[in-house]
């Protein structure tokens, strides 16, 4: 049983959208879901400083990709129901829909709920260091095939990036969540170099979204009481171009362990998840990193370049 809380699977796409090239043989998304392929990440530093980390890759329609992953969970069996999870009591999930609740049971409950995780709370694991974001689609003037993560933003704390795709870019700030109120115009402050160099268009501003992402690195326990966690909700995601891959590799990990776990076989058990994961996704600890460079840099060359 997938439970999600969207009525629209993969609507509101809240992503920049990068993926490294190996993920589409992992995923199985088609052409369709692929705006356009990347050669890799520019991290440019406060002071002006580039490096280029090739990394080739796809920015992806996150809604077509999404619908992708629904649809091949449809194929394998899966039931979905769109509803809002209210909590979780041992094997017991409980959800709501239109002022009505329902309950769903089962041996092991994967959290997949974001970085304010109702299923990780549950077992005492809270992403504590969050970041809020804010994300532009604006007119591209001038072509581009290289995805750029900026960083660190006045005040030494925060990123932002400008991400081509297609005949648009994404241009997004992300701050810690308490200085949240800002995050518009500190966007449109970020925004105005790309218009000064003929970029994007001044007035092109085609779309916005926002959101939430963990900033703390993965938390302490991903795994306990039939509880796994995956991707946001076990702080694995990282803002520098390994979000998607590190959601769909913790998941991956999950359906491997969860199927050997309760099949006559039992080769791992489900406590095997916690440290599995950790051993095949990267971890740069988090973004408190962003106020060197070279640490920066370094991170972002592990995350995008691994292979789950």
């Amino acid at each position: 049983m997938i439970v999600d809380r969207r009525r629209s699977v993969g609507l509101p796409a809240r992503c920049a959208g990068y993926v490294p090239c190996w993920l589409q043989s992992r995923t199985g998304f088609d052409q369709s879901a692929i705006l356009q392929t990347v050669n890799g990440i520019r991290l440019v530093a406060a002071g002006g400083g580039i490096r280029e980390i090739r990394a080739p890759g796809y920015i992806l329609d996150r809604t077509r990709f999404d619908k992708t992953l629904a649809i091949r969970a449809l194929e394998a069996g899966a039931d979905l129901a769109n509803a809002l999870v209210l909590k979780r009591e041992g094997k017991r999930v409980v959800a709501r829909r239109n002022s009505q609740e329902a309950d769903f049971e089962g041996d092991v409950i994967l959290g997949a709920d974001g970085p304010a995780s109702i299923i990780g709370r549950s077992i005492g694991q809270v992403n504590r260091r969050i970041y809020a974001t804010v994300q532009y689609e604006v007119g591209l003037k001038i072509a581009d095939t290289w995805v750029e993560y900026h960083g660190p933003l006045r005040g030494g704390e925060g990123y932002a990036w400008f991400v081509p795709c297609g005949r648009t870019a994404r241009v997004g700030v992300g701050v810690c969540r308490s200085k949240a109120r800002f995050l518009r115009q500190t966007l449109e402050r970020f925004m105005r170099r790309f218009v000064a160099d003929g970029r994007i268009y001044a007035e092109g501003v085609l779309g916005c979204t926002g959101g939430l992402m963990p900033a703390n690195g993965p938390l302490f326990s991903i795994q306990a009481d039939g509880v796994l966690l995956a991707g946001d909700a076990g702080g694995l995601s990282d803002s520098f171009g390994g979000g998607i891959a590190a959601a769909v590799i913790s998941g991956e990990i999950a359906g491997e362990i969860v199927g050997e776990a309760l099949s006559g076989a039992r080769r791992r058990e489900l406590q095997a998840y916690d440290s599995e994961v950790r051993r095949r996704i990267p971890s740069g600890g988090g973004q408190g990193r962003c106020g060197c460079y070279e640490q920066l840099a370094e991170q972002l060359e592990r995350v995008v370049t691994w292979r789950g």
